[in-house]
């Protein structure tokens, strides 16, 4: 009898050393090695080469995977979001749905902490890495895009975050699968979409893996043991969440008009700004009547999709910002006179 107790005792332990055996196992797989890949990439060279290699501007299809590809991400963080509150409300039967409320809030702590707090705003600011067409590429900027800030790749992050309710199921069920094939698939698309338009090395996009799927391993065993949230903590962290991530979002953006754009004068909030000179507008030809406007605008706040140079009717170019939660915007202007 004695033996048969410690023989039950001992199961509970070794199960435990399992789990614990298998946290370690992913966490090393999902974070620590795509890491290491990011660093070899980055040391041995192969990040220069790549983005050498594949750099196609003009990509209609790049263009589309960076305005549309983050939206099954966002799609994800809001489900997730929704189903948090119905849960925290009771709108949902905790036995019934418990492993949708695991996943959802497996996800929901994934985007927020690992793509949005980590990724994007701790790591990006630290590193402070160029992008390749402002360092090796060398590239004139044409359209509205970000510069500075390359490592990691924030629109991977948001396509690997597909498969963050992977990790809530079980090695080898058909769930797991399923959601690991979506994330990696679509967060390597976006990675490559990002390579192709000069905003992101190989590094980066690997980087963006090792810190949203990490974070996901480590997410996913917190939120199992959550079973119930109550609606307010649900909304104050959200809004303390969203507040964090978009006032401590430092983002350095590139806006230019199109070369063919007629203006007259500026109303920008330019710490710096090149005036336009009187001859311009009296002049003849199109080179003084078209100058190429180009501005680098700094500051803090987010969706920076919604920051675009505007052209009233007079000819005023003036910054939108009525969309957007910013602050400390400052800009430098730059105008260059088309060849004759």
């Amino acid at each position: 009898m004695v033996k048969k107790k410690q023989s039950r005792n001992k199961r509970p332990k070794a199960k435990q050393a399992q789990s614990s055996s298998i946290f370690k196992h992913e966490l090393v797989k999902w974070g620590l090695i795509p890491l290491l890949l990011a660093l070899a990439s980055w040391w041995s060279g192969l990040d220069n080469a790549l983005a050498t290699l594949v750099y196609a501007p003009e990509s209609s299809v790049a263009w589309w995977f960076r305005q549309n590809g983050t939206l099954p991400g966002y799609v994800l963080g809001v489900g997730g979001l929704v189903i948090v509150i119905l849960m925290g409300i009771g709108a949902l039967g905790q036995e019934k749905y418990k492993t949708v409320h695991h996943a959802a809030l497996a996800s929901l702590l994934t985007i927020v902490f690992g793509v949005g707090l980590l990724a994007q705003v701790l790591v990006q600011d630290a590193v402070d890495r160029p992008r390749p067409r402002d360092s090796v590429l060398q590239q004139e900027q044409t359209q509205t895009e970000l510069s500075g800030h390359s490592f990691p790749s924030g629109h991977a992050a948001i396509g690997f975050a597909l498969a963050a309710p992977a990790f809530v199921f079980a090695g080898g069920s058909k769930a797991r699968g399923t959601f690991l094939l979506i994330g990696l698939v679509w967060g390597a698309l976006l990675g490559v979409s990002r390579m192709v338009l000069g905003a992101h090395f190989l590094s980066d996009v690997l980087a963006a893996a090792a810190f949203t799927l990490g974070s996901a391993v480590l997410f996913a065993p917190l939120a199992g043991k959550i079973k119930r949230i109550p609606f307010w903590v649900t909304i104050a962290f959200v809004a303390v969440s969203f507040l964090a991530l978009v006032l401590g979002n430092k983002f350095t953006l590139h806006l230019a008009l199109p070369k063919d754009q007629t203006w007259s004068r500026l109303n920008l909030p330019c710490s710096t700004q090149v005036a336009t000179p009187q001859n311009l507008a009296q002049g003849q030809g199109d080179m003084l009547t078209k100058p190429h406007l180009s501005v680098m605008l700094t500051g803090y706040g987010a969706p920076l999709s919604t920051l675009r140079l505007n052209v009233d009717k007079a000819g005023v170019v003036t910054l939108q910002t009525r969309q957007g939660l910013y602050r400390k915007l400052a800009c430098t202007a730059t105008i260059t006179l088309p060849a004759q």
